[in-house]
């Protein structure tokens, strides 16, 4: 009886113990990127009402099912929507372009984006 509450107990710390890799909050948000660090597959982030706007506030992490996409103006007028694949994320974004991000927070606060939109004005 003694060993079968030791088993217990240990199965309950460490079921307990495990690290929470969950989202907590669906987040939705402007930002201007700061830095982007392709060796992690993150972006540094901050808001737009930032005082700093070159100092990053939060991490951005993409994953292979993040979509980017780009909102294209014609200097006729006209928009169009171009899907960026995954693995050409970071080839787009550049620093001081402002994104709009829909993702998850996770424990440490971090963004874990699901949609990223940039726009690309006629030049």
């Amino acid at each position: 009886m003694l060993t079968r509450t030791v088993l217990l107990s240990l199965l309950a710390l460490l079921v307990f113990s495990l690290p929470v890799r969950a989202q907590l909050l669906w987040v939705p948000g402007d930002y201007r990127v700061v830095v982007l660090d392709s060796e992690h597959h993150r972006i540094g982030i901050s808001l737009l009402s930032a005082p700093d706007q070159t100092r990053r506030q939060n991490w951005c992490y993409l994953t292979m099912s993040t979509r980017l996409v780009r909102k294209v103006y014609d200097p006729e007028g006209w928009m169009r929507e171009e899907s960026v694949p995954a693995h050409e994320i970071l080839e787009e974004l550049k620093p001081g372009d402002v994104v709009r991000i829909n993702g998850g927070r996770a424990v440490d606060l971090s963004i874990t984006a699901r949609t990223i939109w940039v726009e690309r004005k006629p030049e």
